[in-house]
């Protein structure tokens, strides 16, 4: 026996102590477990409510949207239902927020940006940037994270933040690399959004928007496939008539 403190410890002794580290390890094991449950039981509440939250955002996004293009003229109706309708918003982003800071992770890109919406919608637009922001970092592909910076550049535009808005604009323009027809018409895409905000914001045609233009369109004859590239050039030409020279 190996002597401590001037006493023989007994083979009794040993299985004791080893019986209590092994139970100290269970113990241990058990806390950490119950712990990673927990916290899995949690992500998956946060995850369901967070599901139903933005669909019901969503679909309070769309019948504000259109109440304001549908409203001719101010009225009380048109006005008590604007209001409820803007407080019912609020109330599911603020929701939809704390549930965010809960669980960080849980919250998809398409959900942020939905939740940016609302709030800025509602008026929070530091915070409504700030979602939109977060949607970019959280986009799960270069496709992705184009979309979103191009719906920033719209959220920016609709600040009067418009070079900040143009610089978003680009940076969601070269994110996708036009190697692919794919990728040349999600940069259209890009540039159809880019045009229409300045179209929303500018008398035009101008100089910005004639070269955004003509950027386009340089673009869409670069795709190789005929029906994408008629199609595309077909719309714009639809949408935008070209400038006279």
């Amino acid at each position: 026996m190996i002597p401590m403190n001037g006493t023989d410890l007994s083979t009794k002794d040993i299985l004791t102590l080893d019986f209590s580290a092994l139970a100290l390890i269970v113990a241990i094991s058990s806390a950490v477990f119950n712990s990673w449950m927990q916290r899995r039981t949690m992500w998956t509440s946060v995850r369901s409510q967070l599901t139903s939250i933005v669909q019901d955002l969503i679909a309070a996004q769309e019948s504000f949207s259109e109440l304001q293009t549908n409203t001719s003229g101010a009225s009380d109706s048109s006005g008590t239902r604007s209001i409820a309708l803007n407080h019912k918003l609020t109330s599911l982003a603020r929701q939809a927020c704390e549930l965010d800071r809960m669980a960080p992770k849980v919250a998809f890109d398409v959900e942020l940006i939905a939740i940016a919406n609302a709030l800025g919608t509602s008026g929070d637009v530091e915070s409504a940037e700030t979602y939109h922001r977060r949607a970019i970092e959280r986009a799960q592909n270069s496709y992705y994270q184009s979309i979103n910076r191009s719906l920033f550049a719209g959220f920016l535009f609709e600040r009067y933040r418009y070079e900040e808005g143009r610089d978003a604009y680009r940076q969601a323009l070269a994110v996708l690399p036009c190697d692919t027809d794919d990728n040349k018409a999600a940069n259209v895409m890009t540039y159809r959004s880019w045009l229409a905000s300045e179209a929303r914001h500018f008398p035009v045609p101008n100089k910005q928007f004639d070269s955004c233009r003509a950027a386009a369109t340089k673009l869409i004859e670069s795709i190789k496939s005929d029906a994408m590239r008629m199609g595309w050039l077909n719309q714009f030409d639809a949408e935008w008539p070209a400038s006279p020279v």
